[in-house]
């Protein structure tokens, strides 16, 4: 299988898993062949994924560049799961240690991170520890168990993971996911948009840009079903339609209560279907005083909503 044939990865797909230097043709196609083998039943399996992780070892050896393997060992980590709690978390480790090295700090966003805290029970502290010890030592690495190993010695009271450990957790992937969309949304929303803010779907295709981003298979128009006799729609939703995304643009001062009644109603009926919203406002015309206060008293007390306001 290559990248451009049917059922092929494409080049968006493939940034996505293996960002930062770019894999070898010769590599894309033997993750190809792996890939194809699932339809006819091969399992994805921790076997799959360190077959993966070897493909891209020989080709940064024969590329003598450092390619991103964060992927293949999340997913090591994913499956091995709670029958060997002390592998999953060197394989874990060794995901953010390749998020760090291609991310730089915002690995603290990324999935690895996200699954090391929720799941594992490491705390923040000692995250950011591993990400120095990264940062400072190893600007290229072929092997990141290497540095993880060196940091399990040097802080073993701090690498233990929790006694209730059950593997890793869907949670924590969507918690990641609606971190890195807060991160895209504050970040680069506001500079794309160099024109006046027409309507609500001119803001929509901007988001759904940065949507892609992180999940190509992003879906517009989500139906959630009916509530109360009325078909409900969501805007965006992602991760297998686990994560929805609801943009409202006050382009008026006078729209603003309109809106808050639209996001509460929406509130009432969204959470229902999905583990996580996220609501976007584009405040076009400056009604939001104060962005915090604006979005902690849509979001309440909601753990799985998450409520984000831009300015123009």
């Amino acid at each position: 299988m290559t990248e451009n044939s049917p059922g092929g990865f494409s080049k968006f797909v493939y940034e996505i898993m293996f960002p930062g230097t770019p894999l070898s043709q010769e590599a894309r196609e033997q993750i190809g062949v792996l890939f194809s083998g699932v339809q006819y039943g091969r399992k994805m399996d921790s076997d799959f994924y360190r077959s993966i992780f070897d493909i891209l070892i020989k080709d940064q050896v024969r590329q003598g560049l450092r390619v991103h393997k964060g992927y293949p060992l999340y997913y090591i980590a994913e499956s091995i799961g709670s029958s060997d709690r002390a592998a999953a978390l060197e394989a874990m480790l060794g995901a953010f240690v390749e998020d760090v090295l291609t991310f730089g700090h915002g690995a603290l966003s990324y999935y690895a991170a996200s699954s090391l805290s929720e799941d594992f029970g490491l705390s923040s502290e000692t995250l950011v520890k591993l990400e120095e010890v990264v940062v400072e030592t190893a600007k290229k690495t072929f092997y990141p168990s290497l540095l993880v190993n060196d940091f399990m010695k040097q802080h073993a009271g701090d690498m233990a993971a929790r006694v209730l450990f059950h593997g890793v957790s869907e949670a924590s992937r969507l918690d990641a996911t609606v971190a890195q969309v807060r991160l895209k949304i504050e970040n680069e929303l506001r500079p794309i948009i160099t024109t006046s803010v027409e309507n609500e779907a001119q803001i929509q295709a901007f988001v759904f840009s940065l949507l892609r981003q992180i999940d190509p298979l992003t879906e517009r128009e989500k139906t959630l079903g009916k509530f109360a006799g009325r078909e409900s729609k969501i805007d965006f939703a992602m991760i297998k339609n686990q994560v929805g995304i609801e943009v409202k643009v006050i382009r008026e001062k006078s729209q603003y209560g309109g809106i808050v009644d639209q996001v509460n109603a929406d509130l009432a009926v969204y959470p229902q279907s999905l583990a996580r919203v996220i609501f976007v406002v584009y405040d076009a015309c400056g009604a939001i005083s104060d962005t915090s206060k604006f979005c902690a008293e849509l979001k309440g007390g909601r753990t799985n909503v998450e409520v984000l306001a831009v300015k123009h």
